[in-house]
This record gives structure tokens, sequence and C-alpha cells, in this order.
């Protein structure tokens, strides 16, 4: 499993080093090709939330599954989680 971390808004009290083992350990075995983990404040995720799901305001956690089996998948992506720092905080 590789994994992609971008980030939109003040991180600075995570410990990106133990986020990642935890989630290599947790997923290497389950997920084959690239986890892209989007870290976003609440506005952030409140549009994406309005755009994909047609639900409004934030939410803590929205993923979508990239690798669909038998599709052509050439970037070897298996999925997105997109997580509202904000709401993990609260």
């Amino acid at each position: 499993m590789q994994l992609e971390i971008a980030q939109n808004t003040d991180c600075s009290d995570i410990d990106f080093a133990r986020l990642e083992s935890w989630l290599t350990q947790e997923f290497e075995k389950a997920i084959e090709g690239t986890l892209s983990l989007a870290l976003v404040d609440n506005a952030a995720i409140a549009e994406v939330n309005e755009q994909f799901l047609q639900h409004e305001g934030p939410t803590d956690v929205i993923s979508f599954l990239l690798a669909e089996e038998g599709a052509p998948n050439p970037e070897n992506q298996f999925g997105e989680l997109v997580i509202s720092v904000e709401m993990a905080r609260q």
C-alpha cells in the first residue's frame, strides 16, 4: 500500500510518522494500490459533502472508493479519505 497525505489546514499537532505507521499496519494487507488521505478544514469538507453527496454542512469523514474490480486503474488508486481535522478535534 502506498499512502499519500495532503493537507489544507493546520495539522501541526498531528504526528504524521505515527499516523502513517498505524495506517500501514491496519491496511497494508487489505489495500492494493494508493490510499490518499486529505486532511481539511470544515469549510472544505462541507464543499465536498455538498458536491458529491448532496448533503449540507461539514461532516467528519468522507470516503471514496476509486478501485473497482475489473475496471482499468492505470494509476493504481485504491481510494481517498477526506477528514475534517476540525471535526476530529471536536
